[in-house]
């Protein structure tokens, strides 16, 4: 009997290995058909477009008809925390991790739109993100890359009435020798948020970004960023973040490591509590997918 179960799974997984490819390359035909040719980004062929460094975002917008999934996570627990934090997979399943799922379309060439919603973790309250970038300078006539990002953040918290804040930031930045990004910017939030706020504090933030990301292959970059608060509410320490990413086919993964786990633009103008020694683990994966021709 055990010996007619495992040739009949044998059987449906020999059909399955030869008839799945068929359909997925297929897809992946018709998707190279519609992808538009690479263009002067430092990247492969049908590679997406990264419009983040790791949480703050470059003047880069997403291709028109184009539409990109990204999943974020982000640990609480520190990896710095000796033998145990390799039972707890580096804190990537402790308690208190941040799961962010965001959506973009590029309704034109210079101009897209997102939505992010970014988990509670230890916080009491689910973060929704909306808003609309455009890029209105572009580094082929004036020499550097500029956009502006804004939009509205919607806390949701059981029980309590929900609230609203409001974000603007200026991003702008530079390609150098077709490997090496440049960038800075300003951001502002009128209901900023860390684990550290309380109530009575100043609602409003606004920080300074830096950032670069070096391609020294096209299938592989290092990217670093600085958000240092610069007026309203502020924890200690300005918010940092190294990447190690990987561009393959339509998808992007990055390993992240950081001093703070928020993500979204609430979060990034505050500053941290956490410091070199306590340095959290997580992840980014992105997908692009043509939607419009």
């Amino acid at each position: 009997m055990h010996h007619k179960i495992l040739c009949l799974c044998v059987g449906w997984a020999l059909c399955l290995a030869l008839l799945l490819p068929q359909p997925l390359r297929a897809l992946e035909v018709a998707e190279k058909e519609a992808a538009p040719p690479p263009d002067d980004n430092y990247t492969l062929p049908n590679a997406p477009i990264t419009d983040r460094v790791v949480n703050v975002h470059t003047a880069a917008t997403t291709r028109k008809g184009a539409l990109t999934l990204v999943i974020d996570h982000r640990a609480h627990k520190t990896f710095l925390s000796g033998k145990d934090a390799w039972f707890d997979y580096l804190g990537l399943d402790a308690a208190g991790m941040k799961i962010g799922l965001g959506l973009r379309y590029g309704i034109l060439d210079f101009l897209d739109a997102g939505l992010y919603r970014l988990s509670s973790g230890r916080d009491d309250f689910d973060v929704y993100e909306f808003d609309v970038k455009a890029r209105f300078l572009q580094q082929d006539d004036h020499w550097f890359n500029a956009a502006l990002r804004t939009g509205f953040t919607w806390f949701v918290r059981p029980g309590v009435r929900d609230t609203m804040g409001f974000y603007s930031q200026l991003l702008v930045d530079h390609r150098f020798f077709r490997c090496l990004k440049i960038g800075t910017g300003l951001a502002f939030h009128t209901a900023s948020a860390n684990d550290e706020k309380r109530l009575s504090d100043e609602s409003v933030s606004a920080a300074v970004l830096a950032h670069l990301e070096w391609r020294p292959i096209r299938q592989f970059s290092i990217g670093a960023e600085l958000a240092a608060n610069v007026a309203g509410y502020a924890s200690r320490y300005p918010d940092f973040a190294f990447s190690a990413r990987f561009l393959t086919y339509r998808h992007a993964f990055s390993l992240v490591v950081a001093n703070t786990q928020y993500m979204s633009a609430d979060g990034i103008t505050t500053n941290s509590w956490r410091h070199w020694d306590e340095l959290v683990f997580g992840f980014q994966i992105l997908r692009e997918f043509t939607i419009v021709k």
